[in-house]
This record gives C-alpha cells, structure tokens and sequence, in this order.
C-alpha cells in the first residue's frame, strides 16, 4: 500500500499526480491512499531547510491535530507493508521521518528510507514510476 502524505497530492507531471498514482498502483495491484492531513502546510514548508528545529515542532503539531489518522496509518501499517509517500527527496528535510517515528511510537513497526533515484521523464515512461519489474 502507498500512502501519499503530500498535503496537496498533485505535481506539475501529470503522472504524479494523485488519480495518476491511483490508476497506475491499482494495475500492479497496489492499493493507493491519500492522506492530506498527513502533510505538511505549506508556510511550514521553508521550515525544514531554514530552521529545521521550529519545523519539527509544527509538524508535530500537525500530527496532533492528525491524531486519528495517524493511528489509522498505524493499524494499515501493523498489517501491510506501506509506502509513505512525499514531494521532498531529502530524507534529512522531510517530514516522512517524523511521521515514521509517530508510526513507530504506537506500534512495534520498522521503516526504511527507500533511496530514491531521479525519474527523468516519468511522463513518458510510466514503467519508472515503480520499478523496472513493476514492484520497485
């Protein structure tokens, strides 16, 4: 399962974009789920790069007020492999950690941090969006 924690699940690629991931994951059988609450706001943002302490505080803030759906995150989780799915790249600057860490307080569940390698023109080779096999 992928859940997509972006706040507005959306991109300038069309492929990235949250009906596009939809239909793509359900032909390899994949369930996909958007959670925007999950996100982060988007004065919040510049936080991560500026002054990482203030935005680990509000996006904990933002888990607070997300309470339900992080633990229903962490029922899916304790009974599936999921996915956490963002815009940003660097581990180090996003949210997913924190919110991983959330997941990890409530239930005895691992997370690893997927490397992820640039996707050159995803729009024209949707293949790469998961994986040359299909499975990523």
């Amino acid at each position: 399962m992928v859940v997509d924690t972006r706040r507005h699940p959306t991109s300038r690629r069309p492929s990235f974009r949250r009906e596009a991931l939809r239909r793509r994951f359900a032909v390899e059988g994949i369930q996909y789920v958007s959670e925007p609450s999950l996100g982060v706001p988007k004065k919040v943002r510049p936080l991560a790069r500026t002054r990482p302490w203030l935005f680990r505080a509000a996006y904990r803030g933002v888990l607070s007020r997300a309470h339900a759906v992080v633990e229903d995150t962490v029922r899916m989780a304790s009974h599936e492999t999921i996915a956490l799915l963002c815009f940003e790249a660097e581990s180090g600057e996003c949210h997913r950690s924190l919110l991983a860490a959330a997941i990890s307080a409530s239930a005895p569940i691992r997370f690893v941090d997927l490397e992820m390698r640039r996707v050159e023109d995803a729009d024209a080779n949707e293949s790469s969006i998961i994986g040359e096999s299909g499975r990523g």
